[in-house]
């Protein structure tokens, strides 16, 4: 909860829970807003609320590139979205803030629509919009793996690994991996020189990268890190 948010970053400077580029970034940005921030916020809440709105995009997207508050990725991310906006692209589904644009565009059938916005708003190349065309191509025909309809249900389906060589055949068909990186991954496994014991050797000292195989099961039956 934003409410919260100055007695946890309090907290973690105090036990050492944070970076300190991280608390200072917050304690920066406090004191920006601290005589008023855009619409005359004042707390991490009642900005992340004003800013929220689309409407208010390019006055808050000017407070944060003055006060530093966003990093350059981000940044060129929202000028692409006001951009477009300003040039009259409509938003997906008259969507007016992040979570309802998000929520809009997990239905499978406004994918397209939200495809098309991506594109014209520079937030897609040309060769992602054609791989994503691929994909939703095959969900809307139900040839996507396990019939998923949304990024998170084939994110699910396919976390199972009993389900890893459908979708590694998938992204294959569709230009996501190569023949060559699903052929790899196939025949691996797992990643590293296997002991007697059938644990993994860590021979530097760090941890290893892991692959779960179809037989992997760790603590309370779970098969894969998620």
């Amino acid at each position: 909860e934003s409410s919260n948010y100055d007695a946890c970053i309090s907290y973690a400077e105090s036990n050492g829970l944070l970076p300190e580029e991280d608390i200072e970034k917050y304690q920066d940005m406090q004191a920006s807003i601290e005589n008023g921030g855009p619409g005359g916020c004042t707390d991490q809440s009642s900005c992340d609320d004003y800013c929220s709105d689309v409407s208010h995009l390019e006055e808050c997207l000017t407070f944060a590139t003055e006060n530093g508050m966003m990093d350059e990725e981000e940044l060129a991310e929202a000028q692409k979205v006001l951009t477009a906006i300003q040039s009259g692209v409509s938003l997906p589904g008259g969507c007016t803030n992040k979570e309802a644009c998000d929520a809009y565009c997990q239905e499978l059938e406004h994918m397209q629509e939200c495809m098309d916005f991506a594109t014209a708003a520079g937030m897609m190349s040309e060769e992602d919009a054609d791989e994503a065309q691929k994909v939703l191509t095959s969900m809307q025909s139900g040839e996507s793996p396990g019939g998923c309809v949304s990024k998170d249900e084939c994110d699910a389906y396919c976390s199972d690994p009993t389900h890893m060589e459908e979708c590694i055949d998938f992204a294959v068909e569709t230009g996501f991996m190569t023949a060559e990186e699903a052929e790899k991954i196939k025949e691996e496994g797992s990643l590293g020189p296997q002991r007697d014991d059938g644990q993994e050797d860590n021979l530097d000292g760090e941890k290893d990268e892991f692959e779960f195989d179809d037989s992997f099961s760790g603590p309370g039956g779970c098969t894969s890190e998620e």
